[in-house]
């Protein structure tokens, strides 16, 4: 039996159309949450690698450590002085925080070299910002998801600077975060990422930690202005003493009434006073025996010459003068001149001395509150000779100048002379060889050697009466000669001591 199918035939297909219909109007929304959690993930895990790069950099900042081959890659030398320690630990603060960025594409502007020259614009721009107060240095900070990057400023420009010892230093990163696929759906390409930490640096450097005080010391200064606050209360005293001067008459005795208002007046006039004298002492006048050359040295191939600035404002180098003796050089010459990590140059392969390097305001400055910087002068070789001066002129923008000069000498060629007078004793020593040929004239006399150690008793024999009585019998024996041999026999009889020494004095003359 046959049974018909009275289902239409066209109505099997229509489900699938409608389940690709939905799908493919669908799939958008699916692709877009699909895409967008593997883009956030990666978002999120740039930002926590961000956050943890700045944690690592600033517990290497605060520590003073430094890698020693970035002090050969900017020096070509081990690092000799503060400054140069200082320009060595900023790379390396960079490398300890780019140590944990990893997993994502980066265009690093932070590097030594900085090959690719990227820029804030760029994608994936990444960069280390390392900055302290120091010197007057101006750290801006970055802000995450706006265009605002990390900084680090000294007078206008980019200065960085790791900190001193005991003070404040600042980490930073930034980091340019660049989609894939988002951008086709509408959203923005990239993102910026920012990340910073501050820390206090250990005291590692003990001797300019002591010289180099806390910013936080600097508004203790205006205490002392509170002691003008002593003279309104000695004011009213003087007006005390008028009253008893009048307590002579009963009848003025209501006067003291009135000198009462006096006490309202310490207000007026004396408050006022105070807030005048706290005018010199918050900008004190620079003074030029605050600011001195506490050491001149050879160091390398480097003449050095130690700054120190007592002052509490900051001095400017206008002007160094290097001269040296004896002048030319013979086979060296001078380089360059530097101050603190900023290098100029007035010229290159001087022999001739002196040697003048200007500078401008404000290229080289040193700070105040006993800050010190080295002004170094470098030449082509170490073989340093003769008196070496330098004179040093700062300038207080606003007050005046100061100019200090101190020297060194190293004399090599001195000591080679006075070696030469050394050699006259082997000259003196003939004369000690001119005994021993007489000794070698009488070998029948080889005995009285064996008597030189009684001539160490003679000076006993001096000092008895005995050597008076010698006297007397010399000249009789200097009249005769030839009978010397006669009396040579019976004279060890009576004074054993003197015939020897007369002997050798009768044979040394035959």
């Amino acid at each position: 039996m046959k049974i018909l199918n009275l289902k239409p035939r066209g109505s099997p297909n229509k489900p699938k159309a409608q389940a690709m219909v939905e799908f493919a109007l669908i799939i958008p929304l699916l692709m877009l949450v699909l895409v967008g959690v593997i883009e956030f993930s990666r978002l999120l895990f740039a930002w926590i690698i961000i956050e943890n790069s700045t944690r690592f950099g600033i517990r290497y900042a605060t520590t003073g450590n430094y890698d020693g081959n970035y002090c050969q890659a900017i020096y070509g030398r081990n690092c000799s002085n503060d400054n140069e320690v200082d320009a060595a630990r900023i790379p390396s603060i960079k490398d300890e925080t780019r140590r944990i960025v990893v997993g994502f594409f980066l265009r690093d502007a932070s590097t030594f070299t900085n090959p690719d020259n990227a820029t804030t614009a760029d994608k994936n721009y990444f960069n280390i910002t390392v900055c302290s107060a120091e010197d007057g240095r101006v750290t801006f900070y970055p802000l995450m998801a706006r265009p605002v990057y990390a900084d680090c400023t000294l007078n206008g420009v980019r200065n960085e600077h790791p900190g001193a010892p005991g003070n404040r230093v600042f980490v930073a990163a930034d980091y340019n975060f660049t989609f894939i696929v988002l951008p086709i759906f509408g959203f923005e390409e990239m993102i910026h990422l920012a990340s910073y930490r501050e820390g206090i640096v250990e005291q590692f450097r003990a001797s300019r930690a002591i010289n180099t005080p806390l910013p936080l010391i600097v508004p203790t200064i205006p205490t002392s202005t509170y002691t003008p606050s002593v003279t309104p209360t000695i004011t009213p005293s003087p007006t005390n003493t008028l009253t008893p001067t009048l307590t002579l008459t009963p009848t003025l005795t209501l006067t003291p009434t009135i000198t009462r208002t006096p006490t309202n007046t310490r207000t007026p006039t004396m408050t006022f006073t105070p807030t005048n004298t706290r005018t010199p002492t918050n900008t004190p006048a620079p003074s030029c025996s605050l600011i001195y050359i506490d050491r001149t040295r050879f160091n390398g191939d480097n003449f050095e010459a130690r700054v120190r600035n007592d002052n509490f404002v900051t001095a400017y180098l206008v002007n160094a003068t290097l001269t040296w003796s004896p002048s030319p050089l013979s086979g060296r010459f001078f380089d360059y001149a530097q101050f603190g990590a900023q290098y100029y140059n007035p010229a290159t392969n001087i022999v001739n001395s002196p040697v003048n390097a200007p500078a401008s305001v404000p290229d080289l400055p040193i700070a105040g509150s006993g800050t010190r910087t080295d002004w170094i002068a470098d030449f082509s070789d170490a073989n340093f000779a003769g008196l070496y001066s330098v004179t040093l002129t700062f300038t207080f923008p606003g007050w005046g100048n100061c100019t200090m000069s101190d020297s060194v000498a190293l004399y090599t060629p001195t000591p080679t002379v006075t070696f030469t007078p050394s050699r006259t004793p082997t000259i003196t020593l003939t004369a000690s060889r001119t005994p021993t040929p007489t000794i070698t004239r009488t070998p029948t006399i080889s005995l009285t050697p064996s008597r030189t150690p009684t001539r160490t008793n003679t000076p006993t024999a001096t000092t008895t009466p005995t050597p008076s009585n010698t006297p007397t019998r010399t000249p009789t024996r200097t009249n005769t000669p030839t009978r010397t041999p006669t009396v040579v026999t019976p004279t060890p009889t009576r004074t054993n001591t003197p015939t020897p020494t007369r002997t050798p004095t009768d044979i040394g003359d035959t």
